[in-house]
């Protein structure tokens, strides 16, 4: 995967809408092949879906391992007590996942609507 590739991955889970973007652009080139090898419409929408899912999953998983660490460093650096309420980190991780399943339904029913005479076009 290139590095404008990640960027855009990192934009569509932080802004949502990175993936709408590139949808056409990442819906041929994947389904392509899947497309040619047989699989269904429901496998490609799962793969791309899961996709965004993990995808979603780091970044929430990187993002609340440095916000922690950023809100105990100021704590420490200001002088105050650290409280964390555990809910937070669960409503932030949920939140994040389900804005990664929201914008990343878009890209997965584009590609797996895609037809096979389509998707095996090389632009």
């Amino acid at each position: 995967m290139g590095a404008r590739r990640l960027c855009r991955y990192c934009i569509a889970v932080g802004w949502g809408w990175g993936d709408e973007c590139d949808a056409d652009e990442r819906s041929a080139a994947p389904s392509r092949d899947r497309r040619a090898h047989g699989a269904g419409t429901r496998d490609i929408a799962w793969l791309f879906l899961l996709e965004a899912l993990l995808l979603a999953g780091g970044g929430a998983l990187l993002g609340t391992l440095v916000g922690l660490a950023a809100s105990w460093g100021f704590a420490l650096l200001s002088g105050w007590r650290y409280a964390l309420d555990a809910s937070s980190i669960g409503l932030g991780m949920g939140s994040a996942l389900s804005l990664g399943l929201f914008f990343g339904l878009q890209p997965a029913l584009a590609a797996a609507h895609l037809q096979p005479v389509l998707a095996l076009r090389d632009d």
